[in-house]
């Protein structure tokens, strides 16, 4: 598990917020046993801008020549933060290994770009939330296959999954039929209670937006490992 600093009150609230989703970040992997996160890019003393996030959790990793499910157990999402972070910008995410999920991007120039879907979230939504739901997506918990708003980031993999998975049982949230049923988090009551009352607290909070809003900071796909699957 990654070590967690004290950090200083800092005079920019862009780095007190950093700070404080370093330490919701590491209090929400201690509570897990298939979690675990690496902080990146850090400049001297200040609190991290990137993170890399390690699911030990079964996902879909592609399809074989069948349409059938090829499964992976470890994956790893990125966690981008913009300079302009919170109101100018929201963190980018990817996942740098292959999954094969209608809300991720498979294949093409923003390849692993993940939709976590912030809206539902909440604008005031912490990076720990956003950890979260991306293992819900791993597990196929959670999924849009419609192509309805907030829309599908592949829509080959929405067809698959309307078309083939969901015919076949493969997965099927409605019904509860998940790739994977590993509970996220370890069930100590204190600290998930107080989780929801957190979550409870931001996504009831009043969006807000700046008063000359910024443009948004450019995507960047990272290049993530490229996997050789054997179909013979």
């Amino acid at each position: 598990m990654a070590t967690l600093p004290k950090y200083p009150k800092y005079d920019n609230p862009r780095e007190n917020r950093l700070a404080k989703e370093h330490r919701l970040i590491h209090e929400f992997c201690e509570q897990s046993d298939v979690i675990e996160y690496e902080a990146k890019k850090r400049r001297g003393h200040l609190p991290p801008e990137r993170y890399l996030i390690h699911y030990n959790i079964r996902s879909i990793v592609g399809v074989d020549k069948s349409q059938m499910p090829i499964f992976g157990e470890r994956h790893t999402a990125e966690i981008i933060i913009p300079k302009r972070y919170p109101l100018g910008g929201q963190p980018g995410c990817w996942m740098r290994t292959p999954v094969w999920h209608p809300n991720i991007k498979f294949g093409g120039p923003i390849d692993g770009k993940i939709c976590v879907n912030e809206d539902a979230l909440g604008s005031w939504h912490t990076l720990d939330m956003m950890i979260e739901r991306i293992g819900e997506i791993l597990q196929y918990r959670n999924y849009h296959a419609l192509n309805t708003p907030p829309h599908p980031e592949d829509a080959n993999v929405a067809t698959w999954v309307r078309e083939f998975a969901e015919p076949a049982g493969i997965v099927d949230k409605a019904r509860g039929k998940f790739v994977d049923n590993t509970p996220l988090l370890r069930p100590d009551p204190k600290y998930l209670e107080s989780r929801k009352e957190q979550i409870r607290i931001i996504i009831n909070r009043p969006r807000e937006k700046p008063t000359q809003p910024p443009a948004p900071d450019k995507l960047v796909a990272p290049k993530r490992k490229k996997v050789v699957i054997d179909l013979k």
